[in-house]
This record gives C-alpha cells, structure tokens and sequence, in this order.
C-alpha cells in the first residue's frame, strides 16, 4: 500500500456500524467509532499482541505516509506503505463491513459472514511477512531509495509460460524502467516455482507446480526474533531477523539474500544496474552494492550515490570535428583503475595491441572517456578471450555502471584494500584487543564511512614466514566464501611490513565467552548453535569453490554475531585442498584439547580433522563444560568421561543440574552419540560434516558407536598430550 498523503487535511474515518456479533466476535481489536487523524502521531490501529500498527505516519511537515509497521522495535521499520496516486481525505468502512490489525501483520476487512474481502498481504509493496504467499498474481516493487518510498527500479515478479495445456512458472528479479515499468532481462531467476512463501516461523520457501515446498534460506533460525523478507532499494532480496528481546544496539540482520554478487549478475545492455549509469560498482557486506564515481565523474544527485554519475568537463567536445580525431594528448591524462570493465558496451575493439597503442588510440578520439586493456599475458594467454585486448570507447552518458571483477584468481575477491593508516585510524591506534589467535592479534575499529561500522581488524604478526602464506590463503580463498555461517572478511592491508585482516564485526563474542559464562545459555539456543556451526563447516569441506580444512575448530573461533547467530572464524590455519586433491600432509595444526590424533603420527590429513574437533566441541556444548578441566579428577577428559556415561547408560551424569536438557534425554542421548562417532580415533570410522547434519536432522539413523579409543592412551597420556589449556596451541 506508497505515496505522501494530501497535507494536513488527510483524515481516515472509519464508521463500523450495526455489526453483527459474528464479526465482532472474530475482528474485535477495533472498535466501533475509531478514527484515525494523520495529525496524530498516537493515532494508530495495533495488533492484539501489539507487534504491528497500521496508521498515518509523518514523513516532512505536511507529508504523511499511510503506512503498516513493526510497532515494537526502535526504529519502527515500516512494511507496506500506500503507494497509489494522491491521497484520501476520508477513507469509509461500509457499515457491513469490519476491520483488523492481525498478529500476522496483515490488516484485513472482513464481511458480515467473517470471510476476509481484502487483506493488505495481498496488496504487498516491497516487503513478506511470515505466512504471507507470493504468487503469479503479486509482485514486489523496490522503493526508490532508502529514504523515499515511491516505487523503485528493482522488481520480483512470476512469469507465466503456458505449455499445452499446463503452466510452467519462473521466480524473477528484475531490473524495470522506472517510466515505463517494463522490466529489461531478468538477473535472478528461480525455475518451476508458483509460489513464495515467508512461513510462519521466518524460512524462505518456493512451491514448485507440482506442489513439492523446498527452503531458500536453509539456516537454523530463531523462535524470539521478527522476520521480513523485502526486496531493497538496491535491488537485494534480503531475509532479515530482529531480536525481540533486544537490548537497545540491536539492528536488522540480513541471514540470507540473493543474488550473491548484484553487479556482476545485473548484466544487460540496457537500465543503470544498481548504482546508476557511470558508477563503479563492488561488493559489500550482506550482497550490498558499494557504488563510487570513477575520477574525473561526479553524482548526479550529491544526497544519493545511487543515482549515477556525470562527467565533470565536457568542454573538449566542441574541438571535436565530424571524424571526432582531434588529438587532445596535452588535455588529459590516464588514472588506471585495476581490476575494473565496463562489458558490454564496446565501441571498437582494436587486436592486436599494446597498452602504450590502446591508450593513443583513445586520446586520438575525442568522444573516448574509457579504455579497457586486458593483458594477453593473463591466465597464460590460455582461451579466446583472454587473448582479446579490448579499448572500450564510450559515448558520455553511455558507460554502464558495472563494476566487474576480470576472471583471475587474484581479481574474484571484491574486497576493500586499506592502507596501513586507514586501520591505524580505525582502531585508534590499535587500543582496543578483542582477542589474541593464529599469527596475530585481532583489535576492535570503527569504519565511519563505511557500510559496516564496527570492524574487527586482525594485525598478523611480523617475521613470521608462514603467517605470509596465512596471509594470501585468508585474503584470496576466504575472501570468495560467502555463508551465513562463516565471519565475512571485508578487506585487507598489505603495505610492507604491514599485513593486516579486516573482517565484520562480531557483537556478541566468541561462544567460549558464551559458553563458559555465569549463566547457561538455554538448551535450545546451543543446539541452535551446534546445527550452525555443522552447516558452516559443510559450506568449508563440500560446497565453496576451494576445499578448507580449517584446522583449528574451537570455541574461541566461533563468534556470535547481534542475533546470535554463530559464525565460524579465523581460517589462519586452514589448510587449502585444491578440487583435485582429497589428501594433504602437512605440520601439526590446532589447539590441544581439540586436535585429532592423526596429527601426532604423521600421516595424512583430511576434513575429518574437523569432524573430530566438531565433536570435542559439541560435547562442550552439550555439558556446558571445557573439554579439559583439572580439578573434575576423573572427568577430567571429556571426550573420556562421555563414552564412560553413555557406556555405562548414564548419559543424565553429563547433563546435571541442567532442567531443560533433563527433560529432553532422548535428544541429548542422540547427540552424545553423534559426538563419540565424531571423535573416534580412526578417521574412516567419523562420520563427514553433511552425514553429522543428517544424524542430527533425524535423516541418518545414529547406530551405536563403538570406544572411540583404539589405539587405548591411558588418561595420564592423554592428560599429556592436551596439556590441559585450551588457549595454547601446538
């Protein structure tokens, strides 16, 4: 429902008059008489349990919003907004008629029989609710820009194809005009779906036409928070998640988006993409276009680096004649931006050539802004395309916003490069440490101008040969992993001496802290986290385009975002496998406590390391407990005590004084099991990271473990060679 309403005047009256005990019965959150006055900022119709209100909502001095929101939060983001042409001065409920604000946040008018004759989930803008369904009949439409409401230039749209006599459906994101409204080539498209859905609990999922339902976002969420699906003003379908229980720092999270990369999949001849026309475009944190005028162009509207950019000095084109060959050489210089294209919109293509060639032949043409050069030497000269040395000369006005990132292995990362001061600065001369780990110390900063405020800035330690190899390993493989369980990397230094690691900023700590801490986080919250950080570390070993083993799975390097959402951090000693490879053999990794005990007889290694540290780490979780305490005599050991216990059907030992895990000894029975089959000795006998999921989904039945001791080390052995400290590492 988006436009400013009338000033001043705008009035919505409702008159609800003879109704009859059924509607009143089943709608009765708004009275008979209620009006509702735009200049009233109390004035609002809410929701029986008061999440949502629905009202006039003040934009200027004499512009009003007519307007759904989330009533309870701070900002009270707004949901769906009146976008039709003008205004109403008086709005009326026939007298047969009856309205409500649901708990759904669906605001409803009902008939005398208390069947529903219009709800506004019907009628959506930019923004799902739970329970609210998308179909062929629906779309969603961007607003113009964060601040402003009008209807945007992204749209999420069904396509009909009829095929004899049945239909096939196609889930489509489109880039539109913002006059004519006619959507260009689609940037996103999700097949054989006749359906989106927000279900009630937040999961994203599609209805294909044969009925089948599947999840889009597949991440575990949780039960206290409000969820939203909306299509941004950037052209980002975003799910986002907000704590209920907030405690006042607490913004909206973004747990799942698509597309992943927007300026490289808006790729069409025709529209602005993202960041308007003559804007670079690169890649942000949660999918966000970070848009920048290429030097010598500058905004068209200075208040929105959204709305394009424009050359700054037009004036060599009056000395221009017909053949445009004026040579300007005096008049300009070139400023080299790496790692940059303007595709798909070639005005010659000169081969072959040489950089030196491709530059004159731009200055020789007067409506020349932009030369792209690609070195034949790149990727070995191997493939047709990489041997194409291209000068893309651009009429003004022409150039299309993308930013693309050339296909190199140095090139595919879309990070942020700082300089040693820009982090010096942001951390205030490195004064606040948040944590010391591989390599290095992480230290807290602020990036005011940038899209994420806190940062966390990782200084790799100096002299350290391998930190070097740590350094490219983070920078060129974690900067291409993208997961909702896994700590974003935003960006990097490396100046001489000086290498450093810039990563998102994780709210709530590390889940040692959290762990570990005077009071237990509930039973459901750690199962929550363990289902987590089991998916995280699938995304690692199966699904992102380098295998990582990351070596070093503990506590301490799984951080709590504002949602407590857990990510898996700290990929320092990861260690890389090609596609190709299955096997590696390499030095002793990881923290005692957690370490498999394949490390200690030099033999090759696999992600089965991590199965075993996941499974110390989900005893942990489960008991509350290190995995290594002294003062506990004989449960010192944990991964000793809980085979003890399970073999001996005393699993409730593990479990003592904690109520809610006691009264739900069947689930925590399944996990021990899990966690003995993740930690045996042998590594063919643990289960991998995606049959962990399943035995924990309840999809693998989880057969008895046999004593995950085979090779039998006393417990004083043992004891040895954990070293009884969580915190050093071997």
């Amino acid at each position: 429902m988006a436009s400013a309403l009338a000033p001043f005047h705008c009035l919505l009256v409702l008159v609800i008059t003879l109704l009859v005990p059924a509607i009143a019965q089943v709608y009765n959150n708004i009275s008979v008489g209620s009006a509702l006055f735009a200049t009233d900022d109390n004035s609002t119709w809410t929701s029986p349990s008061g999440d949502f209100a629905f009202g006039f909502r003040r934009l200027e001095q004499d512009q009003f919003l007519l307007a759904i929101w989330f009533a309870k939060i701070p900002d009270e983001t707004i949901l769906q907004v009146d976008r039709s042409c003008g205004g109403p001065k008086t709005v009326r409920i026939l007298k047969y008629q009856a309205p409500a604000m649901l708990n759904t946040g669906n605001f409803v008018i009902t008939s005398t029989n208390s069947s529903i004759i219009w709800n506004s989930f019907n009628e959506p803008t930019n923004t799902m609710l739970p329970t609210q369904v998308l179909d062929f009949r629906s779309n969603l439409f961007s607003s113009m820009s964060k601040e402003s409401y009008k209807g945007g230039k992204f749209q999420l749209r069904f396509t009909v194809k009829q095929q004899n006599i049945s239909y096939s459906y196609n889930l489509m994101l489109n880039q539109i005009d913002v006059y004519t409204k006619n959507p260009y080539g689609a940037y996103y498209t999700s097949p054989d779906v006749s359906e989106l859905i927000l279900d009630k609990s937040g999961y994203l999922q599609v209805k294909n036409s044969q009925g089948s339902i599947s999840n889009l976002s597949t991440q575990v969420l949780r039960i206290d928070s409000y969820y939203r699906a909306t299509l941004d003003f950037d052209g980002i379908f975003r799910l986002y998640a907000y704590p209920k229980n907030f405690t006042g720092n607490q913004s909206w999270s973004a747990i799942w988006y698509v597309p992943e990369n927007i300026c490289l999949d808006i790729f069409d001849t025709f529209g602005s993409g993202s960041c308007g026309y003559n804007n670079i475009c690169s890649l942000g944190a949660y999918g966000k276009p970070e848009c920048q005028c290429a030097p010598g162009f500058s905004l068209l509207d200075v208040n929105n680096k959204y709305s394009g950019c424009k050359q700054n000095d037009v004036s060599y084109m009056r000395e221009c004649n017909e053949m445009g060959s004026v040579i300007l050489k005096d008049q300009f210089e070139f400023l080299e931006m790496e790692y940059a294209d303007w595709p798909l919109a070639d005005y010659e293509l000169l081969q072959p050539t040489t950089e030196y060639e491709c530059k004159n032949s731009c200055l020789r043409d007067c409506y020349c802004a932009v030369a792209i050069f690609q070195d034949p030497k790149v990727n070995n000269g191997q493939g047709k395309q990489n041997q194409a040395i291209l000068i893309l000369a651009i009429l003004l006005g022409k150039i299309p916003n993308f930013y693309r990132t050339l296909h190199t292995k140095d090139l595919d990362m879309n990070l942020r490069l700082f300089t040693y001061k820009d982090l010096e600065e942001a951390t205030s001369g490195f004064k606040e440490e948040l944590g010391r780990g591989s390599f290095g110390i992480a230290y807290k900063g602020v990036l005011v101008s940038s899209y994420t405020k806190y940062v966390a800035v990782k200084k790799l330690d100096k002299m350290v040969r391998e930190g070097e190899r740590e350094f490219k390993t983070e920078v060129t493989v974690i900067g291409q992993t993208h997961h909702n369980n896994l700590v974003r990397l935003l960006g990097y230094c490396d100046e001489g001496e000086h290498q450093l690691l810039v990563y998102e900023f994780a709210y709530n700590g590390s889940l040692s802290s959290f762990l570990f801490g005077v009071i237990r986080p509930s039973w459901q919250q750690r199962m929550q986290i363990a289902l987590g950080i089991a998916r995280g570390l699938i995304y690692l070993h199966e699904e992102c385009s380098t295998q990582i083993i990351h070596c070093d799975i503990k506590p301490q390097n799984i951080l709590l975002d504002d949602l407590f959402i857990e990510k898996i951090s700290d990929f320092g000693l990861a260690k890389l496998l090609m596609n190709h490879q299955t096997l590696t053999q390499i030095g002793i990794r990881g923290t005692k406590g957690y370490v498999a005990p394949e490390w200690f007889r030099n033999t090759l290694v696999t992600v089965k390391v991590d199965v075993y540290s996941f499974g110390v780490m989900l005893l942990e979780i489960i008991c509350c407990r290190r995995c290594v305490d002294v003062e506990m005599e004989r449960a010192a050991i944990l991964t000793e005590w809980a085979y003890e216990c399970y073999s001996r059907g005393k699993v409730e030992r593990l479990v003592e004084n904690d109520e809610e895990a006691l009264s739900d000894m069947e689930w925590v029975k399944k996990l021990v099991m899990v966690a003995i089959w993740c930690v045996q000795d042998v590594p063919l006998l643990r289960p991998s990271m995606r049959e962990v999921i399943h035995m924990l989904e309840g999809i693998l039945e989880i057969s008895a473990p046999p004593s995950p001791f085979l090779y039998s080390l006393t417990s004083e052995a043992r004891k040895s060679s954990m070293g009884f400290s969580t915190n050093s590492s071997v």
